[in-house]
């Protein structure tokens, strides 16, 4: 089961704010900020040795994020799980048994 990485892209929409800005105005902004977070995020995971790893599951198309050591390389956790993984499989294997389109 190859796991691809992705590039993770958050989005997020003003909040009680009222003025009107151009589209490209309001995407730089916010971009930036992501880029602040993310910058934020993986220094205070760099103090901790862990990183993040984004995949998508080939199998199921659900998004896999993995916490590793860096020291080790090793996978400290992985959400969601490879058990909960191989259930995702098996249920959309079953779709087509339980539900044969026929009403």
């Amino acid at each position: 089961m190859p796991l691809h990485p992705v590039q993770v892209i958050a989005a997020s929409k003003a909040q009680g704010n009222d003025t009107r800005e151009t589209g490209t105005d309001t995407e730089s902004r916010l971009q930036g900020r992501v880029a602040e977070v993310a910058a934020r995020m993986n220094e205070h995971l760099q103090q901790m040795q862990h990183s993040l790893r984004f995949s998508v599951d080939d199998a199921s198309g659900h998004i896999v994020v993995k916490v590793i050591d860096t020291a080790t390389d090793e996978v400290i956790r992985q959400i969601p799980s490879e058990e909960m993984l191989a259930v995702m499989r098996h249920i959309t294997d079953f779709d087509g048994l339980l539900f044969d389109g026929r009403a």
